[in-house]
């Protein structure tokens, strides 16, 4: 994850000015490790309670499969910190020229936003697919910071000397879509 995310903030730029990813490997790795530590968390603690269960209420009828759901929606949990993580990070580590960019993403308001997007594309049949991905890219520009320490104008300027029509021509010819999402 930290050389995809050096290769695409390092390989893209805005006019004349590229993005530096200063971005440490070791904050990969410890995002990584609380995210297996989360996981075995879940594992273990549903475990343990269901273990309790089958012991002080025999009759219960408590198995291994009664903790599925539960455990499905733990561990989509888990993936929304990672992501939530991993974001917040690249996006603080990343440049452009002296400019830099602060994420601040909170996991607990995505887990609410990504619950309530499924809710309501699941009754609508799909067809609020459209307004969920609208809702989260507002909320993701909401959280989105950036600190101006170069003069604007200067860079604004820079990129439409630089500007080529090949790209744009090419983009609209094989329909290719870019997102600086990371």
């Amino acid at each position: 994850m930290h050389m995809r995310n050096k290769f695409v903030a390092d390989s893209t730029g805005y006019g004349q000015t590229k993005f530096l990813f200063r971005g440490l490997r070791a904050e990969f790795y410890s995002i990584f490790w609380k995210t297996i530590g989360l996981a075995f968390l879940i594992v273990f603690g549903f475990g343990f309670l269901t273990m309790i269960l089958v012991v002080l209420i025999p009759a219960a009828n408590v198995g291994p499969n009664s903790f599925t759901v539960p455990v499905l929606l733990g561990y989509a949990a888990i993936g929304v910190y990672s992501i939530v993580r991993q974001r917040n990070y690249v996006w603080n580590s990343t440049h452009l020229g002296d400019n830099r960019f602060q994420s601040t993403l909170a996991v607990w308001e995505m887990l609410g936003l990504y619950a309530s997007n499924a809710l309501v594309i699941i009754l609508s049949l799909g067809l609020l697919a459209p307004w969920a991905q609208i809702r989260l890219a507002k909320y993701r520009a909401d959280h989105m910071q950036v600190f101006l320490f170069d003069d604007w104008q200067d860079t604004i300027a820079a990129s439409h000397d630089a500007e080529s029509a090949l790209g744009e021509e090419l983009g609209e010819a094989f329909e290719v879509d870019v997102d600086i999402a990371f």
